[in-house]
């Protein structure tokens, strides 16, 4: 039996509402939606920059989602306290 498991990335709703500039669509309303729809979990990318995802959707985000929240992060010393206080139940390090 195999096992396969769907997480949804939602930088690019992050991206969509930031072009926008009118606070939608709100990647913490899309979590809910994927975590409701049936997916395992859902990923953000967190930048230095904060070009698309903002603190606030993490911390938010942790709130919504009680299990499968993945974070992708530089390795900023900024964005290490950011997930060490939300306790992502994954993150990943990349340049």
């Amino acid at each position: 039996m195999s096992y396969r498991r769907l997480i949804v990335n939602l930088d690019a709703v992050a991206y969509l509402r930031q072009a926008r500039g009118r606070g939608e669509p709100d990647p913490v309303t899309a979590a809910a939606i994927a975590r409701l729809a049936g997916s395992d979990g859902v990923n953000l990318q967190l930048r230095g920059d904060r070009h698309h995802t903002q603190d606030r959707d993490v911390r938010l985000m942790r709130r919504t989602v009680e299990r499968g929240l993945s974070i992708d992060i530089e390795p900023i010393p900024e964005l290490l306290k950011v997930v060490l206080e939300v306790r992502p139940d994954s993150a990943v390090i990349s340049p």
